[in-house]
């Protein structure tokens, strides 16, 4: 999946949550990311969250210390979220029985249009 990053210039994630992770090899080294586009592993790349994620900012922030532990600079010209980028918050709750998990009720609100978005 991730073989046209390496030749892109903006690598872009577009849908999903933090729920749907990708590990990714990368010259022997593994990278497990949830919400961060693939591109942040590589260096010269510009990646974006776009407006089709429902974007948890605890989780993000998790993320991005993860990664730049392990020696990777993600900063404003390496990484941009979409202004209305759907947020999950706490409001949200706790999910209910047999639900995957309170980015549900976040998917739920971008589809009803009661966003909660993402204007930096």
């Amino acid at each position: 999946m991730d073989w046209l990053s390496e030749r892109a210039d903006v690598v872009c994630r577009f849908q999903g949550g933090h729920n749907a992770g990708h590990t990714l090899v990368i010259d022997g080294e593994v990278f497990k990311l949830n919400a961060l586009p693939s591109g942040v592993v590589r260096g010269g790349k510009l990646s974006v969250i776009g407006n089709g994620v429902v974007l948890d900012p605890w989780n993000l922030m998790k993320e991005i210390e993860a990664i730049t532990a392990r020696g990777i600079e993600i900063s404003p010209e390496t990484l941009m979220i979409a202004e209305n980028t759907p947020l999950i918050l706490p409001f949200h709750g706790e999910p209910r029985p047999g639900a995957r998990g309170s980015g549900e009720q976040g998917h739920q609100d971008r589809h009803h249009r009661a966003r909660h978005r993402a204007r930096l």
